[in-house]
């Protein structure tokens, strides 16, 4: 890639995003189905391998790499250089509202004794470190993949604009190849067996950003050759190509859940990431066919524009996370506690996520999403 590449034009909102949206967060609630009360016995075997939440959530990440690298690119064409104050701006509009509504009203909950937790997770959760301490049993143990989005939020501009990136593609590319190698070692586990971490195996534990970096580093990439080669790119964005990734996409989750050897286990994120994005090119750039038309369906879209909030709140309906006395309510059952999540997530939205992305379109200037 060159510096005389044609970069594309971004529009104000990429197609099929919201869709994809859509698809994680409809992974990462229906995985969580088997830790609501009532669930079926005879459901629990298979239930979370085919709904596998963690996929849902290496698409979040996917996506994140995708569309933020996309937009430091972006600003780059139209100013000489992103503004990192601009861009921190805009994330802390973005996540921090919602974020730390849900944590004050656990705070509530805690206070009028309807809710209970370790003082290690209300400090993760405070700090953005959720994926580093904290305990499994809690409403906030789903804020491990947001700790892990702000190290990337925090890392990857500073890096970007450090080494004016923006002109430098192999250099990028090179940087982002290191977690894409690297990281199928550490899930192997090897590392983690054979010297005595102690507390420090968080840092790369299972939830940890140095074992789900490289799907991050894959959406970056993702939106280099977008940016770089999108014209050259465009003719092999076809529905044999859509069709091939997401059959690998399917048989590497099956393949996991085989778990033939843990160097199979190991690379199956990375071929996840790869095929998630794609899938996701492919279905931004080809704006035709079946999968296109459902990504892009109204009721798809919405709910993908929902994906944030509803992946902030849907925890504390889980009855295994919020405990046995919030657990009790009947609206706890298995059956209903995803209406009551989605409820409170539209609520969330439309009161307060909206507004807010409405006054940070007014503050900043426009990105595409």
């Amino acid at each position: 890639m060159t510096q005389s590449s044609v970069p594309a034009r971004i529009p104000a909102r990429i197609p099929s995003l919201d869709g994809w949206r859509a698809v994680a967060i409809a992974l990462v609630v229906l995985s969580h189905f088997t830790y609501s009360r009532g669930f079926p016995n005879l459901a629990l075997p298979w239930w979370g391998s085919v709904f596998q939440g963690k996929l849902g959530v290496r698409i979040f990440f996917v996506i994140s790499g995708f569309l933020i690298t996309l937009l430091l690119l972006s600003e780059a064409d139209k100013r000489g250089r992103p503004s990192l104050q601009a861009f921190f701006i805009r994330r802390i509009l973005r996540i921090f509202p919602v974020y730390f509504l849900y944590a004050g009203v656990l705070g509530v909950l805690a206070w009028a004794g309807l809710y209970s937790d370790a003082a290690s997770s209300w400090i993760g959760t405070l700090t953005f470190t959720r994926d580093l301490m904290g305990r499994g049993q809690s409403a906030t143990v789903h804020f491990w993949s947001l700790g892990v989005e702000e190290k990337f939020y925090l890392a990857w501009p500073i890096t970007f604009a450090a080494l004016a990136l923006w002109r430098r593609t192999n250099l990028a590319l090179g940087l982002l190849m290191v977690p894409v190698l690297v990281n199928p070692l550490l899930r192997t586990g090897l590392i983690q067996q054979n010297i005595n971490l102690g507390q420090a195996a968080r840092l790369i534990g299972p939830s940890s950003i140095a074992l789900f970096a490289d799907s991050l580093a894959i959406g970056c990439m993702g939106a280099f050759f977008f940016h770089q080669r999108r014209e050259r790119l465009a003719p092999f964005a076809t529905g044999p190509l859509l069709g091939a990734a997401l059959v690998i996409l399917f048989a590497a989750a099956a393949w996991q859940e085989a778990r033939l050897s843990a160097l199979t286990e190991a690379m199956v994120p990375t071929i996840q990431a790869v095929t998630v994005m794609i899938a996701l090119w492919v279905t931004v750039e080809r704006r035709t066919g079946l999968l296109f038309h459902a990504l892009n369906a109204r009721p798809v879209a919405w709910l993908g524009t929902l994906s944030y909030s509803l992946y902030v709140w849907q925890q504390l309906f889980v009855s295994h996370f919020a405990g046995p006395r919030l657990g009790g309510l009947f609206f706890y059952d298995w059956r209903l506690w995803w209406l009551a999540a989605l409820l409170t997530a539209c609520t969330s939205y439309y009161l307060v996520e909206k507004p807010i992305l409405g006054l940070k379109d007014r503050l900043l200037p426009r990105e595409g999403a």
